[in-house]
């Protein structure tokens, strides 16, 4: 069984949640092949919107971050800056205009509408 950990790692959002939450799947599944990992990442599953934007969290399993920051995939130097750039270099390249970031502990509604006056 696999531990997720408590805290989300990244915060996400979108105006297009369906099919950014597709691109996000489809790069944490390659990922889970290249370190054979099964599960090792799940969405929050309370998306929510505020101005035209879905916020989310996705949460992954320590495991699973430690063999990405070991793999050949990303630089090991800073690792969980290198997932999170990766992640986002995937993106765009599916031309996706999904944010990410890590998650922080801001109250609630502060964490997404400092998102949306930067």
């Amino acid at each position: 069984m696999v531990k997720m950990t408590k805290r989300p790692l990244f915060s996400a959002m979108t105006t297009d949640f369906d099919g950014d939450i597709k691109n996000f799947k489809e790069i944490l599944n390659e990922l889970e092949l290249r370190t054979h990992i099964k599960n090792g990442y799940k969405f929050s599953p309370d998306a929510k919107m505020a101005a035209g934007w879905w916020f989310f969290e996705i949460y992954m399993e320590q495991e699973f971050a430690r063999k990405i920051i070991e793999s050949d995939l990303i630089n090991k130097k800073r690792g969980r800056d290198r997932i999170l750039k990766y992640i986002e270099e995937q993106l765009k390249k599916r031309k996706s205009k999904a944010r990410l970031r890590f998650f922080d502990d801001y109250p609630f509604m502060r964490r997404y509408w400092s998102w949306l006056m930067k």
